[in-house]
Order: structure tokens, then sequence, then C-alpha cells
């Protein structure tokens, strides 16, 4: 590999690729492609190294098209920079990803984002608990006046994509990225998910994992291999049609195993833990839920309601913590969805992959299911 000195300038040279020789300093130093590319038949007269360091390099300046790639086709600094042997056109990019898509994500994308990790020293931060967590959330990308492939209603209103993410650790690594249609239920397919990020962050760390899932992931099959896996976890419970006045009469008849908090006149809020047992597979699990009340009799702005409004809300764990702990782990699940934004750019290639650069480093994505 070419090390490439980088030294400031007397002399007013502006280059809109300057910023591409870290980014190609950084792949080919830590994701080792040239070497992972070697194992795998060359796929036609221009590498597959050189195919991938390409389409990454445009992606690092936010632009998603392939037709981009006639740009800097012939711009020598930008193939010095993410040290090109030899560009490839915008349409032949286009063939070699739907002709190779498969084998492309799981015998180089993956192999050299694991390697890029390892070889950068990515420090992977644990919590309090001595976890690392892992967060997977899906996020619906506005496609909407478009006629791509796939793109179809979300459920946040409009018509796009719902691609699914795993952040690992407090640094937020993305592990895998999956790219699937607007309609798309998140919990379809979503073991083969977890099997896959699971996999993939024991190659990264050995430490305890707190995989945390929200609403749209509350199904037996997960926690039991969540479980099963020796991982530790915490899922938001959807209450879907539970009768939220049941829970506050069982909250108030439990007495002191109830804790109750009076945040403000008029509003109090109880926590609590129940035990539910469910049988998966012939065999009985036991999982514990924590549980939220809360009970507002006046509003926010002093108005005493004729009827108290009554909220209740649940997470599953694995976790002994105290109640208020496993909701306070939960919500830094939210600070996950920062991450969404972090994606420089978004390309799909007649709906089988995506490639992505992050920020951060080199991301994996699979095909579309």
């Amino acid at each position: 590999m070419t090390l490439i000195n980088i030294e400031q300038s007397t002399s007013e040279i502006y280059s809109s690729n300057a910023g591409v020789l870290l980014v190609g300093q950084c792949v080919n130093k830590y994701s080792e492609l040239e070497s992972v590319c070697s194992t795998l038949p060359p796929g036609g007269e221009i590498s597959n190294a050189d195919m991938l360091r390409t389409y990454i390099g445009v992606l690092a300046q936010g632009k998603s098209d392939f037709e981009a790639v006639e740009n800097v086709r012939e711009n020598r600094a930008f193939n010095m920079s993410m040290q090109i042997k030899k560009p490839i056109s915008s349409s032949r990019l286009r063939q070699r990803f739907d002709e190779n898509a498969t084998t492309l994500i799981e015998n180089i994308i993956i192999p050299c984002n694991i390697n890029f990790l390892r070889n950068s020293k990515a420090p992977i931060s644990k919590i309090y608990t001595g976890h690392v967590v892992m967060n997977f959330d899906a996020s619906p990308f506005n496609n909407s006046k478009t006629k791509k492939e796939h793109v179809s209603w979300t459920y946040k209103g409009f018509h796009g994509y719902n691609p699914m993410f795993c952040y690992l650790g407090e640094e937020g690594w993305c592990i895998a990225a999956e790219l699937h249609p607007g309609s798309w239920n998140g919990q379809n397919a979503f073991c083969y998910t977890l099997e896959r990020a699971h996999t993939i962050v024991r190659l990264l760390t050995t430490q305890p994992l707190l995989v945390e899932l929200d609403s749209q992931h509350d199904a037996l099959e997960n926690m039991v291999q969540i479980y099963d896996q020796e991982n530790d976890f915490i899922i938001k419970w959807n209450k879907r049609k539970e009768d939220v006045h049941k829970w506050l009469k069982y909250s108030k008849d439990i007495g002191h195993l109830c804790v109750w908090e009076n945040e403000r006149p008029g509003k109090r809020v109880g926590l609590f833990t129940v035990y539910i047992e469910k049988l998966y597979d012939w065999k009985l699990y036991c999982f514990r839920r924590v549980m939220r009340v809360t009970e507002e009799t006046i509003s926010s702005d002093g108005q005493v309601l004729l009827v108290p409004e009554v909220e209740v809300e649940g997470w599953w764990t694995t976790l002994e913590l105290p109640e208020s702990e496993v909701i306070g782990l939960y919500k830094e699940h939210a600070t996950s969805e920062q991450y969404h934004s972090e994606f420089l750019a978004l390309s799909l290639s007649k709906g089988k992959q995506i490639w992505t650069w992050s920020v951060c480093h080199l991301v994996n994505s699979t095909r579309m299911i």
C-alpha cells in the first residue's frame, strides 16, 4: 500500500477530492481489501478491489448514483487517493453489482468491515453493567416521487424503503444494514438478522451483550433466541389491546410491590415487575417484564380531569436491576437513532444490495431479502 503524506501547502490549490485521501488511506490500510479480494476470482478486467474503491470514494463525497463515477473516472487525484489501478465505468459498475451482490457482500464486504474495526483498534465501550450494547432499529427512508424498485408505503406515512440497522457499543459502530421495501414488517426474518449480527459481533468482542429492541420486535422467538445465545436483552413491550385500567388496578392491589412517585401535583408514576411464563418449542421460559403505570388527574396546565388519564408501558428484560435502571438503560436506545443521520449515502441497484460509507467506518450491507 502506498503511504500518502498529508502536509499543509502554502499555495492556494483547491480540490474537491482532498477528503478522499483520508478515506483511501483508511480503506486500504485497515480493511485488508486487496488481500480479501485476492481470494475470489477477479470478476472481470477490473478487479473487485478497484471496483469497490471507486464506489466507496464516490459515496464518501455524498454521491450515491452510479453515474457519479464518470465524474471521477479520469480524475488523477481521486484515483491516486483511493489507490485505484484501473477505474471502472458507471455501466459496468452497475452490472458487476447486479451480477455478484451476494458474493461481494458475504466474501468481501463483511470480512473487510470486521478487519477495519479490528485493525483500526476501534474502541467498543461497555456500559456500567459490564455489557456491550447492540441496538437494532429500522429507519424508513423517504423516496417519495421516485420510481425505484421496491419503494412502497412506510409506517412513517411516505413512500420509501425501510432498512434495518444494527449498532454496536457506545460509539455506535454499524455492523449490519439490511435494505427492505417500505412496507416490510420489521419482525419478518428478524431472527436471521439477530443471528448474523451476533456472529459478526462475536468476532469483535467477547464481552457480555445487551440487545435493545423496540416494540415491533416484541416476539417470543426473539427473546428465546437472545436468551439461548446467553445474552441479555431489553425489549419494549407491545401492549397491543391491553386494558390500561386493569393494570392500574393491579398496581394498586399489589401494595408495596409497586413503588409510586409523585412527579407533580395530579400526576403519579408507579413501577413494578411481573414475571410471565411462556412456552416455546415445548420448553417453558419465564421472562421478567418491568411495568410503569402513569395516572394523571390534573393536566400539566392545572386543569382537573373528570376522568383520570392512564398510560401503561412495559419492558421485557433478563436483567435483575431495579425497574428505574432498566427503563433508564432503554432510554439510551433512542440515542442510536441519531446514527441513522450519520450515513452520507445510500445506493440501490435493482433492489439487490446497498453499499454504504459511514462517517466513522466502512459498513457492510446485505441484499434485499
